[in-house]
């Protein structure tokens, strides 16, 4: 098969890891052509130092194209005509087999079979959680790209069982075309000393709770910052503990940052115990996640929940909520909390520093179920649904054959 991925969502090399999806498209890409020694692929991009940077992940092997995207000045000044026809233009030129959109979407104009991945749905049924527009960029996909991308897909990835559940129920898709393929569990090597990167954060080696993430309302942040004084203020946790935030601003953000001024208000510490560090560059995440005494992710909604997942690799005891995608992908391996509960976090802050035996518990569970997802296996398992896809449109009586 001649097998196009759309590549334009790739973590950018100056950037880091700046989303969710960048680090998921890198990671399965890498996957890919390490595992697939069958098909061709075409990868697209449309940023030329991007593309240069990835022929890496290609290296001398024919069997791989790199495509860069013509008119990007195109991007800002007509948005529309950009994304949608002249990226299907191009698309079309390839003639694939099959194109995977693993970013949720494919361009409105692309008239050959495709693959989606779908990674979460949360703006459907919590649209308060993101910022307001009009009928352009958000919007428009989520009211009309995205719905096209997933009804018309030949098939769909689901990154976990609940993403796959949300699908069928917010857009009728026939369950059967949906794939459910976790993604893996990788964190990076630090190339910064961990030493460094911890004093320049004020921080000791498993003296602090750390939440990793986009600072946005859906991460349901306060709630930790309420359990962290909760339990801070009823001596649960050394005086030397403290709450380290790390992640990009997202929106709708103030909310948070109010709380923590009035927890360290609230605490009346000479110090900031609650305090946020802003974007953590790619090269010092793994020592500023795997030297954490806990990990906390209390968010209301996730289709996965990467950063739980690489905190458990990590061997760091992870606290989070048990909203459905994070139970599924935590198991028995995390303490779960319902996102509402802000006292039930600050029991399970007390647990992982004080309960003999709960923090090496975690660690040990935490590291054997990361185990259990690795991106070799997603690329297996993607490359698998492909064929399923091309063959479903291959049979002569119009059934699906998979």
């Amino acid at each position: 098969m001649k097998i196009g991925i759309d590549c334009r969502s790739i973590l950018h090399p100056e950037a880091g890891e700046s989303a969710g999806v960048g680090h998921y498209v890198h990671h399965l890409v890498s996957a890919l052509l390490q595992e697939d020694t069958r098909n061709e692929y075409v990868l697209f991009f449309d940023n030329h130092d991007v593309a240069a940077a990835k022929r890496e992940l290609v290296g001398k092997d024919q069997r791989v194209t790199v495509r860069i995207l013509p008119f990007r000045s195109f991007r800002r000044a007509l948005p529309f005509v950009y994304s949608h026809m002249v990226v299907s233009s191009v698309f079309e030129r390839e003639r694939l087999d099959l194109l995977h959109g693993p970013a949720n979407v494919v361009p409105l104009f692309y008239r050959r079979p495709w693959i989606v991945t779908v990674h979460d749905l949360a703006i459907y049924d919590h649209p308060e959680w993101f910022p307001a527009g009009g009928f352009g960029g958000q919007t428009f996909s989520k009211s009309v790209v995205v719905p096209h991308s997933v009804i018309h897909a030949s098939r769909a990835i689901a990154v976990s069982r609940s993403t796959k559940n949300d699908i069928v129920r917010i857009f009728g898709s026939d369950e059967r075309k949906i794939e459910v393929i976790y993604e893996g569990a990788e964190l990076p090597k630090t190339t910064s000393d961990a030493d460094a990167v911890l004093a320049r954060h004020g921080v000791a080696t498993g003296e602090y709770l750390l939440f990793l993430g986009t600072i946005e309302p859906r991460k349901n942040i306060i709630a930790a910052i309420h359990a962290f004084v909760h339990a801070a203020k009823r001596s649960w946790l050394p005086e030397r503990a403290d709450f380290v935030i790390a992640g990009g601003r997202g929106w709708k953000d103030r909310p948070v940052f109010d709380a923590i001024g009035m927890a360290n208000r609230e605490l009346g510490d000479r110090r900031e115990r609650v305090r946020y560090v802003g974007y953590v560059p790619h090269a010092e995440k793994h020592a500023l996640v795997s030297s954490a005494g806990a990990f906390i992710f209390p968010s209301f909604y996730e289709g996965f929940g990467l950063p739980v997942l690489e905190a458990m690799a990590a061997g760091v005891p992870v606290i989070a909520s048990d909203t459905e995608a994070l139970a599924e992908v935590c198991g028995e391996a995390a303490l779960l909390v319902a996102p509402t509960d802000e006292e039930g976090f600050a029991h399970a802050i007390h647990a992982v520093w004080n309960e003999h035996g709960v923090a090496d518990r975690l660690r040990r569970l935490g590291r054997e179920r990361a185990a259990a997802f690795t991106w070799s296996k997603t690329a297996r398992e993607t490359i698998a649904a492909y064929e399923r896809a091309v063959g479903a449109r291959l049979d002569a009586r119009g059934h699906d054959v998979a």
